[in-house]
């Protein structure tokens, strides 16, 4: 009986203090390795290991990030197209549906070894708690316990764990680009337009009214949208020019149904449009553009 394998690593319950001469024989590690250690120099090779799979854990989460972001995305389309008839089939649906299937899969690449990372590092943490309770008289007395966590703490084990954690961020950033991610969330905003609802999705401010207020002035208002429980505010942009489609964000305000952009050259067009927020940091789609507002 050889303990629990954890990612990799394996745990130091249940092993008998004979097994250390069948573990060096697998692993080239020399039965006494870990009885010329003090505790001071072993827990040193574990807090070194907990380090670089700590690293590893910084970078499968950031993968693991990249990858869910495709795959929450894609879902919310999919929920939001059970809502609309014309497009629960069809050419729109399938590829939202081929979409769903890679981000998933995306995701499965890297979830399995993101959590053998995690429980290795729970694994590290445990034994070096247990190893600072000990007595200097039961540490001598367990410490063949602890050949299998010190063997596989060795410098090229953890190398693989963070090299695969290396890898597969580079794979995710390759595979859930920006671009990919806006391209989904087209998808999403489309299927908004098209009267969808979706639950936790930002209701869209379905109209903005613009006008001019004084010279320079002028006030933006709205309705406040039907579904507005979990709306935090709003993010207003403008662009400059007739028919003008470059837009930028010019103010992030809270809840409220109007807003004024003051202090405007005169003798110009402006348009506007804007988002919903919510207490979750998510952002509608975008409003109506309220267009050619002429302060002169």
């Amino acid at each position: 009986n050889s303990g629990t394998t954890y990612g990799g690593f394996q745990s130091t319950s249940n092993i008998p203090s004979g097994t250390s001469a069948a573990i060096s024989s697998h692993s080239g590690t020399s039965a006494g390795a870990v009885s010329t250690l003090s505790r001071t120099q072993l827990i040193a090779r574990l807090n070194t290991a907990l380090a670089r799979h700590n690293s590893a854990n910084a970078q499968f989460t950031n993968a693991l990030t990249l990858a869910q972001s495709y795959v929450d995305v894609t879902s919310d389309t999919l929920a939001c197209h059970a809502t609309v008839p014309a497009l629960q089939s069809g050419a729109i649906h399938d590829a939202v549906l081929q979409k769903n299937s890679d981000a998933t899969g995306n995701l499965d690449l890297v979830l399995s070894p993101a959590q053998n990372n995690l429980d290795a590092i729970d694994e590290l943490t445990q034994t070096i708690s247990q190893i600072n309770s000990l007595t200097d008289a039961q540490f001598r007395d367990r410490i063949n316990e602890f050949q299998i966590v010190f063997i596989n703490s060795e410098p090229s084990l953890i190398n693989l764990r963070t090299n695969q954690a290396s890898s597969l961020l580079q794979q995710m950033q390759t595979l859930v680009t920006p671009a990919i991610i806006t391209d989904a969330q087209r998808d999403l905003d489309y299927c908004v337009s098209q009267g969808g609802v979706v639950a936790g999705i930002v209701p869209t401010p379905t109209q903005l009214i613009a006008t001019k207020l004084g010279i320079n002035d002028v006030r933006l208002s709205w309705p406040t949208p039907s579904t507005a429980a979990n709306i935090s505010g709003y993010l207003v942009e403008r662009c400059q020019g007739v028919g003008c489609t470059t837009f930028a964000q010019i103010a992030s305000i809270g809840i409220t149904t109007q807003h004024n952009d003051v202090g405007l050259p005169r003798l110009r067009f402006y348009s506007y449009r804007i988002r919903a927020t919510d207490t979750a940091g998510k952002i509608s789609a975008y409003s109506p553009v309220a267009r050619n507002i002429l302060v002169n």
